[in-house]
């Protein structure tokens, strides 16, 4: 079984989640922006791979942006969209999928980036944020495994473009978050993580169904709205009052 950040991330948002979608497979289809996003890797994979400039396309020009700025130049010792695994016990692994790895070079820190593309600038992790982000936090502890590093330096490039009602989408800024990760400093993260991976993983093995457990209705509003907010039809009008009031974009 593995267990990515985004699954972490999910259950540390609301468990039931997890039942919803790693037990009972009821997946929401990808929206139009989340769509977007991965047309701007794909340029952004093809220009760090091959050197291919990305083209005049929506998601082209936005992934431009941050080419010649915060991106290294094209070369073959990048692992880009690279897979790591970090194996645990009973045939459970962390996992994903590193958008760039820059191997380290002398006495230089790894660094992991991570494309991210957004509306608006404002939601970007600052550099504190990003220190004890989870997705950084694992990918960190990936490549100071891989390396040997006692340090990781995490780059999280945020590429803006417009959200008009139209659809054609305009770029409209970057701005990177980056901070330098200190594996023995982030042991008691880790250890968080792990308990969540414990729990995320009973969850699976016990086939356990999102409306068993524990509902977050602080969560159903954050980030446009959950998938599953209907699914939960033992929440008061109150508790869905509340997340809107409470919700995070």
């Amino acid at each position: 079984m593995k267990i990515s950040p985004s699954q972490i991330v999910s259950y540390r948002r609301c468990k039931r989640r997890i039942g919803f979608e790693y037990v009972e497979g009821l997946r929401s289809p990808p929206s139009s922006k989340q769509q977007f996003g991965l047309d701007v890797h794909t340029q952004l994979e093809n220009w760090l791979k091959g050197g291919t400039v990305p083209d005049d396309s929506p998601a082209g020009l936005t992934a431009k942006q941050g080419i010649n700025r915060w991106l290294p130049a094209p070369n073959n010792a990048l692992l880009i969209e690279h897979k790591w695994e970090i194996p645990l016990e009973h045939g459970i692994s962390l996992g994903g999928i590193a958008d760039c790895v820059v191997p380290p070079q002398g006495d230089e820190s790894p660094i992991v980036i991570d494309h991210k593309t957004t509306s608006n600038l404002q939601y970007a992790l600052t550099p504190e944020q990003l220190a004890v982000d989870v997705q950084a936090l694992l990918y960190a502890t990936w490549a100071g495994l891989k390396y040997n590093a006692r340090e990781v330096r995490a780059r999280w490039i945020y590429y803006c473009a417009s959200n008009p009602k139209s659809g054609k989408r305009k770029p409209a800024g970057t701005l990177p978050a980056e901070t330098v990760i200190v594996l023995p400093e982030a042991v008691g993260l880790m250890r968080k993580v792990l308990e969540d991976v414990e729990e995320i993983a009973m969850i699976r093995q016990r086939q356990i169904k999102g409306m068993a457990l524990k509902p977050s209705p602080e969560g159903c509003a954050m980030y446009g709205g959950c998938f599953h907010k209907e699914r939960c039809n033992d929440l008061t009008m109150e508790d869905r009052i509340a997340s809107k009031m409470n919700a995070k974009y």
